[in-house]
């Protein structure tokens, strides 16, 4: 491992994940619900409606909105509905570029995931 920059005390695992998301051209996201988290893969400079075709095709031809959180956020107050009260949810369409660490709940037509 010390011919690669690690240390011993230094996880290899997370570094190694890291520089192979970069090295594939991908973001990841993170879909949050009550009983999972989700990180999903997407090639770096998705939109939104790409990004939920991820989870599903029929997200793709249905994607009505996506409400992003940082996750940053959610971590500093203490959930998505602490972040909503503070007015750091962004509400975005099908253009916007997702970004690596964004936590997404998209609104489908006839549902959201």
């Amino acid at each position: 491992l010390e011919s690669y920059g690690l240390g011993e005390t230094q996880r290899a695992l997370p570094r190694i994940l890291a520089e192979s998301q970069q090295l594939l051209g991908l973001v990841s996201y993170l879909t949050v619900g009550v009983e999972e988290a989700r990180a999903w893969f997407v090639p770096k400079g998705a939109r939104a409606a790409e990004a939920a075709g991820a989870i599903h095709s029929d997200f793709v031809k249905n994607f009505e909105q996506a409400e992003i959180w940082s996750h940053a956020d959610i971590l500093r107050l203490g959930g998505k509905g602490a972040c909503r009260k503070a007015g750091l949810v962004r509400q975005k369409g099908k253009d916007y570029e997702v970004q690596d660490g964004d936590v997404i709940e998209f609104r489908i037509r006839g549902g959201r995931s």
